[in-house]
């Protein structure tokens, strides 16, 4: 049974070469019917399985195209139908470009696998070289929030958060505190923390401060309001000092805090962040 199978296949290869099956079946079948198979079936997971693959495309083209060639020139003597015989030229011509493109495919190598890291236009946040410390550097936003807890699932043993930040969003900054509280981290700043990053700040279990740190206060403002945003200015500003209450921070260093309008920023002095209770320690 295989060897009559590989008999007839043999037959079909050989008279498609000397042009003798019928030019729709060329045409439809051997030509353009393969090239979609060959399509389907390709792929370039290795640079040798990649290689294999061209060859063989080549030849195949070549194998389609002289015997198409030949199929048509008989059809053309046999009945004199001019239109089969140019739509057998376009039909080669379309081979040509489907073998090109196929080709260049396979040269590109495989498609990098979709992945949550393969779908980010920056880096992660760095981690120490002991893995304790995640240093988080620019704007506060979700993604950034998603990142800590990745690391957090990939490296137990980290204890600190190190912050160098102008601020972000608001909602995203609370959502880093909630994680950082969880999992009882310690936060430090040893450059510069301001805004939405004061709330990341605060959730650490241990609070520390660079001696060229600083952290920064001042108002609310919200400058992409979100569509389900429906909370008004100064009644996220009372959550915040709230939370700040309950983090430990006088009553005196909160009302202080957010009397600096929005594009001014009130930088306490050391002393003056200990004492409040916004840092547990120098």
């Amino acid at each position: 049974m295989i060897s009559r199978i590989f008999s007839r296949i043999k037959q079909l290869i050989v008279a498609h070469w000397r042009g003798e099956l019928p030019v729709m079946m060329t045409m439809l079948v051997t030509v353009i019917g393969l090239r979609w198979l060959l399509e389907l079936v390709q792929t370039g997971e290795n640079t040798i399985i990649a290689i294999i693959l061209i060859s063989v495309n080549v030849l195949i083209l070549a194998w389609q195209v002289v015997g198409l060639s030949r199929c048509a020139d008989q059809h053309l003597k046999s009945t004199g139908d001019v239109m089969m015989y140019w739509a057998a030229n376009i039909v080669m011509l379309l081979a040509i470009v489907m073998t090109v493109l196929q080709v260049l495919d396979l040269s590109a190598g495989p498609a990098p696998k979709i992945t949550a890291e393969s779908l980010r236009n920056k880096p992660l946040p760095l981690l120490s070289e002991d893995g304790r410390t995640i240093f988080l550097v620019g704007e506060i936003d979700y993604r950034l929030e998603a990142d800590v807890l990745l690391l957090l699932e990939q490296s137990p043993e980290i204890t600190t958060v190190e912050l160098k930040s102008t601020g972000g969003l608001i909602y995203a900054a609370r959502a880093l505190a909630i994680t950082i509280e969880k999992h009882q981290l310690n936060t430090h700043v040893n450059d510069e923390c301001n805004s939405a990053c004061t709330l990341v700040f605060m959730a650490g279990k241990s609070r520390t401060l660079g001696e060229v740190g600083k952290i920064g206060f001042h108002q609310y403002e919200f400058q992409k309001l979100h569509p389900l945003q429906v909370e008004q200015v100064t009644s996220e500003q009372e959550k915040d000092q709230q939370y700040l209450k309950k983090r430990g921070v006088s009553a005196d260093f909160i009302e202080q805090a957010y009397q600096s309008k929005h594009d001014e920023i009130w930088w306490p002095d050391h002393s003056v962040l200990l004492r409040a209770g916004v840092i547990t320690q120098n």
